[in-house]
């Protein structure tokens, strides 16, 4: 009888699951684009269509790409400024360009439009906003259309909308005030003939649309005969919610609010887009869960036999690689995690009196899943299966007086649970994100380890002893975005250049790294410099010291703070450190201190972590340049007291040299920055010619 009324029950709502799958289906392949977009990351701009100009960077064609901060996300143009305030730059240079037509995203910041003079110097045109333009000349223009704006050339002028803004070529530079976006460009020529249009929205594949189809449809058929079956009681509520709420949130939430969470919580090095499809994912497992409870989805497995012996030595095998792949992992840890997991729903069907197939059919998907994506990423997914089969079986165990096993199993799966997050934390993009190690930057302030730098470069020339010249600094000095797969750009790689050229031996080795400061090289100067010995060592030092307030606390304070507490706290604390989930929670969850920031590292630290170096290096056997990093007009008179500190230790020590950058440079000093204080490849061999002689007079010496 109960099967008599499951199956009318079943032929009853079989129209209504074929319609809402048919029509989830359909509308999910017509809104394919715009599911696209909303699981994507960033999509950079076709160099054969548009230039961009990256501050600083020497890139061209596809190279730009990789530099670039720009892009296209959520079906718009992002116009991103770069650090330190400067922004990266849309040009449009076409002779027979005759209108622009730039179509603004509601509540995108201002975008700066400089033009060209006929003498090719920059013509400053004005403001354009989703209002209008506003002129230097013509004062505030106001757009025919709000939010599209139309820039025309002719007779060597610039006009919006018909208005006069200034004289130029047919020649846009567009620069935004801030993080700019534009949901469609188009440029016409002569006659209204189109050069180039660009909504910017995604152009999905068939195989994609049908994949989407797909998966809106099956998501469709679950979700109607879940409701159809018990969608009124409580529980079904909530499973309705949860389905539907949960996806929305994730797929409404835009490119611009997951690029800042990941920022937040120290993810800045991992795709968006990877984050936004698994976060669909999870999105969808709640509701996974409870459609399948709603449902008689896994009452089938209960009396079924167990698979032929094929497929259950298929899925054997595939585990046993997926053990072996994983066990470096944890150093088997996991594995031994992982096979006590799996012998939970065997001891449920045995405390249950199920026959074996029962587990064996039950346990498929989660050992499919493990042994497809490993045990470190298949684990988490491997025990919320077992949990939930555990919990549909809930009515039988009870019945069957083994509600003991079940409360025991769900209990083991709960203890290993932490165990595979951790494991899940460790493997794939979030290998290194949440690490100890790599969260010892200075502007985190994690104790810096003493053991010796890796070098950025490590170049050779000649033949014999060679003159061994070993840079220290930041991004200046090796490692700057703009030039980070290009050691010769830096100026350790100039001046070994440069020292070659005149008949010198030299090895020159480059220390140089982002967010490095000299509380960093102090630290690990000694184990650095003892395996070469030196014999000239350049610090070029000051903004990362002065100028990075992102703490109440100095570098110094934060490393005895830190030292102190793991004394106190011993082993408990240095575990508490390896674990990715912790060091996670605290970035969540920490708080904002109402003291007020200060440097990272103020003169006086710096003063005592340069004398350290500056003894290292000696005890090598090594001189020491002490030379001031440079920075823009803007910046310059922050980092004097810096200047007139390292001016002054080396008047006070034999050991060492002051060197003023300014002067190698010239007068031109601030036309060979890219940015505030990264040097050009040309101020970087301005630089070491500046250097150069300093050196040889050294060498001689000795």
């Amino acid at each position: 009888m109960r099967r008599r009324r499951s199956s009318a029950r079943k032929q009853g709502t079989a129209p209504w699951t074929a319609l809402a799958a048919l029509l989830a289906g359909a509308l999910a392949a017509w809104q394919a684009p715009w599911l696209t977009e909303r699981t994507s990351g960033r999509t950079p701009l076709d160099p054969d269509r548009y230039t961009l100009w990256v501050p600083g960077a020497a890139a061209a064609g596809g190279d730009f790409a990789q530099a670039a901060w720009s892009g296209i996300a959520d079906g718009e143009l992002i116009l991103q400024p770069r650090a330190f305030g400067l922004a990266e730059r849309l040009t449009f240079n076409r002779p027979e360009l005759t209108e622009l037509e730039l179509r603004f995203a509601a509540g995108s910041p201002p975008i700066s439009f400089t033009g060209r003079t006929a003498g090719g110097g920059p013509a400053t045109l004005g403001t354009l906003k989703w209002e209008g333009a506003v002129a230097p000349r013509a004062g505030t223009v106001p757009w025919a259309t709000p939010g599209v704006a139309r820039i025309q050339f002719g007779e060597g002028q610039a006009f919006a909308d018909g208005t006069a803004l200034g004289a130029s070529t047919p020649f846009a530079d567009l620069a935004p005030e801030g993080t700019a976006r534009l949901a469609g460009i188009t440029l016409r020529g002569a006659g209204g003939a189109i050069l180039l249009e660009d909504s910017f929205r995604s152009r999905p594949t068939p195989l994609g649309r049908l994949g989407w189809a797909l998966l809106a449809a099956a998501a469709a058929a679950a979700f109607a005969a879940a409701i159809q079956r018990r969608g009124g009681t409580p529980f079904g509520r909530v499973v309705v919610g949860l389905s539907l709420l949960l996806p929305a949130w994730v797929l409404a939430t835009r490119y611009g609010e997951w690029a800042s969470w990941l920022e937040a919580t120290r993810l800045v090095g991992i795709d968006v887009g990877t984050v936004r499809r698994l976060a669909l994912a999870l999105s969808l497992l709640p509701g996974t869960a409870g459609i399948l409870l709603l449902t008689d989805a896994l009452e089938a497995s209960q009396e079924r036999p167990a698979p032929p012996a094929p497929v259950r030595l298929a899925v054997t095998a595939a585990l046993v690689l997926a053990a072996t792949r994983s066990f470096d992992l944890e150093g088997g840890g996991l594995v031994c995690a992982a096979a006590l997991a799996a012998a939970v729903p065997w001891r449920v069907a045995r405390a249950a009196n199920l026959p074996p197939g029962a587990a064996w059919w039950r346990d498929l998907p989660a050992g499919l899943v493990a042994a497809a994506f490993g045990l470190g990423a298949g684990l988490p997914l491997a025990l919320a299966w077992r949990a939930l089969g555990i919990v549909q079986d809930a009515p039988l165990l009870l019945k069957r007086g083994a509600a003991g096993a079940g409360v025991n199993g769900l209990l083991v799966l709960g203890l290993l649970s932490p165990v595979a997050a951790e494991a899940l934390a460790r493997v794939g993009p979030l290998r290194s994100a949440w690490s100890a190690e790599s969260l010892t930057g200075a502007s985190i302030g994690a104790p810096t380890a003493h053991s010796a730098f890796t070098p950025f470069s490590d170049q050779r020339c000649g033949a014999g002893d060679p003159l061994v010249v070993v840079s220290f600094g930041g991004s200046s000095t090796g490692g700057a975005w703009q030039f980070r797969g290009r050691p010769d750009a830096f100026f350790p790689a100039r001046l070994h250049e440069t020292l070659c050229a005149q008949g010198l031996a030299v090895r020159s080795l480059n220390y140089g790294d982002s967010g490095r400061d000299s509380f960093d090289i102090a630290e690990a100067a000694e184990a650095t410099l003892a395996a070469l010995p030196p014999d000239v060592v350049v610090l070029y030092l000051g903004v990362n010291d002065l100028l990075t307030v992102d703490s109440p606390l100095t570098r110094r304070q934060r490393h005895e703070a830190l030292e102190a507490r793991s004394a106190a706290t011993g082993r408990l604390a240095a575990m508490a450190a390896e674990s990715r989930l912790l060091t996670a929670a605290a970035l969540l969850l920490r708080g904002s201190d109402p003291r007020p920031l200060v440097p990272a590292v103020p003169v006086e630290d710096a003063e005592a972590n340069v004398r350290r170096v500056i003894a290292a290096a000696g005890t090598a056997g090594a001189h020491s340049l002490l030379v001031p990093e440079l920075a823009t007009n803007t910046f310059a008179p922050a980092l004097r007291p810096y200047a007139e500190m390292l001016a002054r230790v080396a008047a006070t020590s034999p050991a060492a040299t002051y060197v003023n950058p300014a002067e190698a440079l010239g007068p031109g000093a601030a036309t060979l920055l890219a940015d505030r204080n990264h040097l050009t490849p040309e101020g970087a061999t301005a630089l070491a010619q500046g250097l150069a002689p300093v050196v040889v007079a050294i060498e001689r010496a000795e």
